[in-house]
């Protein structure tokens, strides 16, 4: 059985057991927190050094295994890694609650807003979405978008978008959040941002972005 599909019983034996065919050491738990899934283990090495090994989660590997002169110098070290997922827990609690609570006041997504996903490794590629229609809470129709293009040294520019004419066809897409604003997520790791805009005169104005392609 694979010790992700472990329960807290049986996964403190399967660490043992593995810290014990790895290394010989036949290590025992002395810290358990099931709230944030912690474990640690303590074992004295030959030496007299106390060794220390803390899992967190359900990972295979261990946060760290180290070995300490002193009591004292174990405890401390014991205390900084429980305090850091403490905070890793309340971060990501807060996240939570904020992305719960974001999903629950819509997306904030319009029909008409215009998007933007700039990819690329060494180059930069910018392409354009609109908003066509909104489905619900979390779901958006959007289509890519032509954008204008000006070349302003040799294989790179500015470019933005020209709003409503559609190069794409129809894509229904789960709207998310990156950092409190709203994005889609257009293939693997490539992700489209609202882009925001000003209105000058009636006139919305579109601030350019920066492409680099080569030949």
């Amino acid at each position: 059985m694979s010790a992700f599909a472990l329960k807290p019983t049986q996964r403190i034996a399967w660490i043992e057991q593995r810290m014990a065919e790895a290394a010989g050491l036949e290590m025992k738990l002395i810290y358990r927190n099931d709230d944030l899934r912690l474990l640690a283990f303590k074992k004295l090495s030959d030496d007299g050094q106390i060794v220390l090994a803390g899992y967190h989660g359900s990972r295979k590997a261990s946060d760290f295994q180290h070995a300490f002169p002193s009591a004292t110098g174990a405890q401390q070290f014991m205390n900084r890694w429980i305090a850091n997922c403490q905070r890793i827990a309340r971060i990501r609690q807060q996240v939570r609650a904020e992305q719960k609570a974001q999903r629950a006041k819509g997306h904030a997504l319009a029909v008409g807003d215009v998007l933007s996903a700039a990819w690329g490794c060494r180059q930069i590629h910018v392409d354009y979405y609109q908003v066509t229609r909104l489905a619900g809470t979390r779901l958006a129709e959007i289509r890519q978008i032509a954008r204008q293009t000006e070349e302003t040294s040799y294989m790179e520019g500015v470019c933005m978008p020209l709003k409503d004419r559609f190069i794409g066809a129809p894509m229904l897409k789960q709207v998310d959040l990156f950092e409190g604003a709203p994005c889609i997520k257009i293939s693997g790791n490539r992700l489209a941002h609202k882009i925001e805009t000003q209105k000058i005169a009636g006139i919305e104005i579109f601030q350019p972005d920066h492409w680099m392609e080569f030949a």
